[in-house]
C-alpha cells in the first residue's frame, strides 16, 4: 500500500482553519504529549519541572495541543490507572502510584499547563492553555482533578474541555465505584449490559467521566484496543463471544450515548450533542492488539462504513433506542458517523486550538 501526502502543523489557530479549508490537501496534524513524565517529575527540581512547562510555551514554534497527564508508571506528579495486562506485571511492575491522586507538584503543573493560578482564575502571564487528556489518570486522579478544578471552573464560566484520547466504556457508574473495586481489577473482570460487556478497570470512562466531559465540550477517542473494547481475553470466549469486530465499538458508541440520552434533565435537540463527544482514538502507536477487522489506519474506510450499517441497522428496529430514534433529514446516520470519523476532531480542534 502506497500513500502520498502532506501535512502540516499550525502555529496559531488562524493557521489551523486556512488549513482546515484545504482537507484534501493538506493533513491538519496537532501535537499531544502522552505522559507528563516528560517534565522530570522525582528526577529534577520542581522549579526545573515547572521550567519546563514554561520551555514548551515560550519556545516551541509549534503549541502543544494537550498532553496524556498520567501514564504507564508514576511521574510524581499523579497516579496512574492500572493499564497493563497481568502477563505483563512479570516484566513490568505499575504499584508504585498507581491508583494514587495528585501530588502537590502535580497540582503546580496541571495549573501552569491551564494557565491558572491555586483560586482558578485565567492567569494570561503563564501563556496559552494546554489541554488535559484524563486517559490513565487513576480515578482518584480524576475525581481530585474534577473536584479542585474543571467543576469550579465551569461553574464560573471557564469550561475546561475534558479529553479521553483513546477510551472505552467500563459500565460503572461512578468514580468511587471505580475505587472502591481496584482491587479486583484483574484480566477478564468485565461488566454486562444490554448494550454488551465492558472491560470494568479504571482505564476506562464510568458515567460520572461521560457526564462532565459532555458538559465541558470536550471529547472522547475510541480506543481499537479489543481489550479496552472488552472483548473477551481468551481465544474461547473470543470465538464464543464474536465481538472482535465492528460489535464492541459499536457497543462502546452505544454505551457512551445512553448515558447522556437518559438523562432527564436534557432536552432531545441538547442530548444530540453527545454525538459530537465522539471521534476516533485508535491507539495504533500503542501497545495494543487491535479489534481484528481493523488493523491499521487503511481499514478506517471499512469501519465507517461498517459502523454506518450498524447505526442503520439500529434505527430500523421496531422500538429503536433513543440514541437512534431521533434522526431526521439533517440529522442523519451518515452525518453523525461522518462526524465521529472525522468532524467532530477537526471542530474540537478549530475550536480549543491556541490562538498566540
Amino acid at each position: 500500500y502506497h500513500a502520498e501526502g502532506t501535512y502540516q502543523i499550525p502555529r496559531n489557530r488562524a493557521e489551523a482553519e486556512a488549513r482546515a479549508e484545504r482537507p484534501d490537501e493538506v493533513l491538519l496534524m496537532a501535537v499531544s504529549i502522552e505522559g507528563a513524565h516528560i517534565f522530570g517529575g522525582g528526577a529534577v527540581s520542581n522549579t526545573e519541572a515547572l521550567a519546563r512547562v514554561d520551555y514548551i510555551k515560550q519556545n516551541w514554534e509549534y503549541p502543544l495541543f494537550f498532553i496524556t497527564f498520567s501514564h504507564h508508571f508514576f511521574n510524581h506528579l499523579c497516579g496512574h490507572a492500572h493499564s497493563l495486562p497481568d502477563i505483563a506485571r512479570f516484566l513490568l511492575n505499575q504499584d508504585q502510584g498507581m491508583h494514587e491522586g495528585f501530588t502537590p507538584l502535580g497540582w503546580q503543573v496541571i495549573r501552569q499547563l491551564l494557565a491558572l493560578d491555586a483560586n482558578n482564575q485565567r492567569q494570561p502571564a503563564l501563556g496559552y492553555r494546554i489541554l488535559i487528556d484524563i486517559k490513565h489518570m487513576s480515578p482518584l486522579g480524576r475525581q481530585e482533578w474534577y473536584t479542585q478544578i474543571v467543576r469550579p471552573c465551569l461553574a464560573q464560566g471557564d469550561a475546561i474541555p475534558i479529553i479521553a484520547s483513546h477510551c472505552g466504556y467500563a459500565a460503572r457508574k461512578t468514580l468511587d465505584e471505580f475505587i472502591a473495586h481496584e482491587a479486583e481489577e484483574e484480566d477478564g473482570v468485565r461488566i454486562q449490559t444490554e448494550d454488551g460487556t465492558f472491560n470494568a478497570w479504571g482505564i476506562n470512562l464510568c458515567d460520572e467521566d461521560i457526564h462532565l466531559i459532555y458538559e465541558t465540550g470536550g471529547l472522547i477517542g475510541l480506543s481499537f484496543d479489543k481489550r479496552i473494547m472488552g472483548v473477551a481475553g481468551t481465544k474461547r470466549e473470543e470465538r464464543q463471544e464474536q465481538a472482535n469486530n465492528i460489535a464492541a465499538l459499536w457497543n462502546n458508541v452505544k454505551a457512551m450515548l445512553r448515558v447522556i440520552y437518559e438523562r432527564d434533565d436534557l432536552e432531545a435537540v441538547q442530548k444530540r450533542r453527545a454525538w459530537h463527544c465522539l471521534a476516533i482514538g485508535t491507539d495504533f502507536d500503542g501497545y495494543i492488539d487491535p479489534i481484528s477487522a481493523y488493523k491499521t489506519a487503511i481499514e478506517l474506510a471499512d469501519f465507517k462504513r461498517d459502523l454506518l450499517a450498524q447505526i442503520e441497522g439500529a434505527a430500523a428496529q421496531p422500538n429503536p433506542a433513543p440514541f437512534v430514534a431521533d434522526f431526521d433529514a439533517e440529522f442523519t446516520p451518515a452525518y453523525v458517523v461522518d462526524q465521529l470519523c472525522y468532524g467532530n476532531a477537526r471542530d474540537f480542534t478549530l475550536k480549543h486550538y491556541p490562538v498566540r
